[in-house]
């Protein structure tokens, strides 16, 4: 018999359950996010959002997804009461989007946001590691949180 605490145990069921729905998107509606209902929409956020920032930190996630749903994501988090991860989030988002203004201001063309880590000063490089780091200790203990809110 193998003893599980709750934690583990959410953090087994929680993402699999995120990545079924993930899997559904694409297999069930051939992509059309649109298709999903509110709750597995909001799955889909966390789920992108936890992939990629523990795949390769915060600038892979506002890269992949774009700001609009890293804002949307940040208040799918504060739902759930998990404030200092939607923090982090928006301070890393807050960063890109002061540099984005920067470099536009001097005129250089971001044809994607992709582009955007290419422009990045270091201050906002070393920042952003910063932030990475403090995401990645789990300050809400988000597997629990979620747990709580979509399964309990």
């Amino acid at each position: 018999l193998i003893s599980t605490s709750s934690r583990c145990l959410s953090c087994a069921v929680l993402p699999t359950w995120g990545q079924q729905t993930v899997d559904r998107l694409f297999d069930k509606y051939d992509g059309n996010f649109d298709r999903l209902d509110k709750q597995e929409q909001e799955l889909v956020y966390i789920w992108r959002v936890e992939a990629d920032i523990y795949n390769g930190g915060m600038l892979q996630f506002l890269c992949n997804w774009g700001f609009s749903a890293a804002e949307t994501t940040c208040d799918i988090l504060e739902k759930m009461k998990a404030n200092r991860s939607a923090a982090l989030i928006r301070q890393a988002l807050e960063t890109v989007t002061s540099e984005v203004q920067r470099v536009q201001k001097e005129g250089k063309v971001l044809k994607e946001t992709w582009d955007i880590p290419k422009y990045l000063s270091l201050e906002s490089e070393n920042l952003l590691e910063d932030l990475d780091e403090q995401y990645w200790e789990d300050p809400d203990n988000l597997c629990q949180k979620g747990w709580q809110h979509y399964l309990s």
